[in-house]
């Protein structure tokens, strides 16, 4: 007896091919999804990092020097001290001139300053008269006096170049050209203070060429000014004194 498929077989056919063909629907469109799925998560997972660096790093640091150091150097020294410089040249072309026509000498001092011949009579241990010569230069106020003696090796007679002096130590302080000649300056010192200065030594004289020289600085008896208070390194005029003396000039 031959095997006949029933009615109901035939129906369940057709239905079994429906479930595989939609399986193999879905199993592809699952494949497909895994698939595509898998593309992308593969894209997403690469390096799409990029660094950027955008930091802009700007020194703006600029080291200005303000600073600014001005030296004013303000300081002035006054040198307060009356006696001037006698290295220092002067202007004498204004001073007055004292003439000697009878010895041969001029010297020149200050309009100020006044002049006057002093000859006296002496007698020598043999009672003969023997004359003493000078010249004496006063500060303006006769304060202050410059003896100055000048005459011939030959000349009878001798200096007068005032006086004794008071207390004091001798002290040879400088040299001076007078008449192209060095002369020693000395001083008569007291308690540090100079009391009289003399060329070149207290009562002595000194040969230049046929002449004999001497003369000495101080104050003078119409000073008023006691001893103690005398201090000639702290006065002008001992200054002016000396370059009275350096002006001497022969023309004989």
């Amino acid at each position: 007896m031959e095997n006949q498929i029933g009615p109901n077989e035939s129906r369940k056919a057709p239905k079994i091919a429906l479930w595989v063909t939609l399986t193999v629907v879905i199993l592809i469109i699952i494949a497909i999804v895994l698939y595509v799925g898998g593309v992308f998560e593969t894209n997403t997972n690469s390096n799409t990092n990029t660094v950027a660096n955008t930091n802009t790093e700007t020194n703006t640091n600029v080291a200005v020097n303000t600073n600014t150091t001005v030296n004013l150097n303000t300081n002035t020294v006054l040198n307060t001290n009356s006696a001037t410089n006698t290295n220092a040249p002067i202007d004498t072309s204004d001073w007055q001139t004292y003439t000697n026509t009878e010895y041969g000498y001029t010297a020149k001092y200050p309009n100020d300053w006044t002049v006057e011949d002093s000859t006296i009579t002496d007698s020598d241990p043999l009672g003969r008269e023997l004359p003493l010569r000078s010249v004496k230069f006063y500060s303006p106020d006769k304060s202050y006096l410059l003896i100055v003696g000048l005459q011939k090796t030959s000349d009878k007679g001798t200096l007068n170049l005032g006086g004794g002096f008071g207390a004091g130590d001798r002290a040879t302080s400088d040299t001076i050209t007078i008449l192209g000649s060095s002369v020693n300056v000395e001083k008569i010192v007291y308690n540090g203070k100079t009391k009289n200065v003399l060329y070149p030594s207290p009562g002595g004289t000194v040969n230049i060429g046929s002449y004999t020289f001497g003369a000495q600085f101080g104050v003078s008896q119409e000073s008023g000014i006691s001893y103690d208070n005398i201090d000639l390194d702290n006065v002008s005029e001992t200054t002016t004194s000396q370059q009275i003396l350096e002006t001497l000039t022969l023309f004989l």
